[in-house]
C-alpha cells in the first residue's frame, strides 16, 4: 500500500514587517507573544498544514519548545483571538487555531503535493482552483475523519443535483442516485457547456422524444446522453428542424431520407450494447 501523502510543510514564509495587530499583541504582552505565535504557526505547518486544535496538548507542546508557562501562553492564545490574528469564530465551533493568511501560505506551499486534505467546515479561502485539494468530513467533535470527496469541482448541492434533478422531471429514464460516472459525465459537460445549455438541452430532448412531428425516439440514459447526445440537443444545434419528420412530397413518397431514425438507433444501439447497464 503506497505511503500517504504527508499533509505538513518543511518550511514558511516570515514577513519582514508584521501587521499591525500581532504588533500591538507583542507590544501588549511583550517579545514572548511573538515566540508563542512564531511556535504554534510552527506547530500548524508541520502537522495539519492551515489549522492546529486548541488545548492542553497543544500548551504543553509549545512549553517543550520554547518552555512558557501554559497559562501564559493561553493568555496570549486568547488576546490574539481576540486581535483576529486567529479566526475567532472557527475557535469557538471547532476548537482550532487558523486564519486566512495561514491557509493561504500552505496551499500555496503544497501546491506541488499529490494531494492535500481539506476540512470543508476550517476554510476561510476558496479551494476551487486547487488542483490537489481533497475535502474530508469532520464528526461532531471537530476531529477529521477519512471520507474523501473530490473537489476539483463544485460541491453537489451547488452542480450535481440541479442537473442531476432536471433530468429525472423529464421521466425519460429516472436514476436513483447520482452515481461516481454521472458525476463524471456531468464534469466533463461543464467544460463544454453551461449549466442552463444543459438543462435546456434536456428540455430539447424530451420535447422531440413526444412530439409525432419528430422521428428521433431513442432514450439514453443520462450519462449517455451527456456523452453522445447533448451536442444534438442544445438549442444551437437546432435539434427541432434536425430531427423533424419530413412532409410527403406531392407524388405520395416520403422526402425523408430512407432509413435513418432507424440507421442512427442501430448505431447508438450498437455503440453502448457492449457496455450497457441496468439504469440505478
Amino acid at each position: 500500500m503506497a505511503r500517504p501523502t504527508k499533509q505538513g510543510i518543511d518550511y514558511f514564509p516570515v514577513d519582514v514587517q508584521f501587521d499591525d495587530q500581532l504588533e500591538l499583541l507583542i507590544t501588549d504582552k511583550g517579545g514572548i507573544a511573538l515566540s508563542v505565535i512564531i511556535t504554534i504557526w510552527q506547530l500548524i505547518y508541520q502537522n495539519n498544514g492551515y489549522y492546529i486544535e486548541n488545548g492542553h496538548d497543544l500548551l504543553l507542546l509549545i512549553k517543550r519548545r520554547i518552555m512558557v508557562d501554559p497559562q501564559v501562553t493561553e493568555d496570549i492564545i486568547t488576546a490574539a483571538l481576540d486581535r483576529g490574528i486567529f479566526d475567532k469564530n472557527l475557535h469557538e465551533k471547532y476548537n482550532i487555531l487558523t486564519s486566512r493568511g495561514i491557509q493561504k501560505r500552505y496551499v500555496t506551499a503544497a501546491r506541488l503535493k499529490k494531494s492535500i486534505n481539506i476540512v470543508k467546515n476550517y476554510l476561510l479561502i476558496d479551494v476551487s482552483n486547487v488542483g490537489n485539494a481533497i475535502y474530508i468530513g469532520i464528526n461532531v467533535v471537530g476531529n477529521a475523519t477519512n471520507v474523501k470527496e473530490d473537489v476539483n469541482v463544485k460541491e453537489d448541492v451547488d452542480i450535481y443535483i440541479p442537473i442531476f434533478k432536471k433530468w429525472n422531471e423529464q421521466k425519460i429514464i429516472i436514476h436513483k442516485k447520482i452515481t461516481p460516472r454521472i458525476k463524471s459525465s456531468i464534469n466533463s459537460a461543464l467544460k463544454e457547456f453551461s449549466r442552463e445549455e444543459i438543462l435546456q438541452a434536456f428540455e430539447n430532448y424530451k420535447t422531440v422524444l413526444s412530439g409525432a412531428e419528430y422521428y428521433f425516439t431513442y432514450k439514453w440514459t443520462l450519462e449517455d446522453f451527456l456523452k453522445r447526445g447533448l451536442r444534438k440537443f442544445v438549442d444551437e444545434a437546432d435539434p427541432f428542424n434536425n430531427f423533424k419528420s419530413k412532409k410527403r412530397g406531392s407524388n405520395g413518397t416520403n422526402n425523408e431520407q430512407p432509413g435513418i431514425a432507424a440507421s442512427f438507433a442501430e448505431t447508438e444501439y450498437n455503440n453502448i450494447v457492449g457496455s450497457w447497464e441496468e439504469s440505478d
